[in-house]
């Protein structure tokens, strides 16, 4: 699938199980660290065991591509602690664990459609 014309797609934000919660498009030629903060303000209220429902995630998983100050500090404030990975310094060993993540979603497809 294709974005449309003048579209660079969309940006999504998902829980710890792969489960989209919310999703933002942008225009053409438009760099993520834009989407940034609108994104947590997209989750719907999160529901759990008792009292009342969360309105943002404890975490942000964000690569180092997210990793300014300015964006930081706003989610700090919301009460979302920002975990910015790092690269790896070995091209082999991040093609290893990109390659080992595919697996593992691939399996987890596996077993839900058998």
């Amino acid at each position: 699938m294709t974005p449309a014309a003048g579209l660079d797609g969309g940006r999504v934000m998902v829980d710890c199980h792969g489960i989209p919660v919310a999703v933002t498009i942008t225009g053409g030629n438009r760099h993520d660290i834009t989407q940034l903060l609108p994104l947590p303000d997209a989750i719907p209220p999160i529901r759990g065991i008792c009292g009342r429902p969360r309105r943002n995630p404890r975490r942000l998983f964000a690569d180092r591509g997210h990793d300014f100050a300015r964006y930081r500090r706003p989610l700090w404030k919301c009460g979302i602690k920002p975990v910015i990975g790092r690269y790896e310094r070995c091209a082999d060993l991040h093609k290893g664990l990109l390659d080992l993540a595919c697996s593992i979603i691939c399996l987890r497809r596996l077993r839900t459609s058998c």
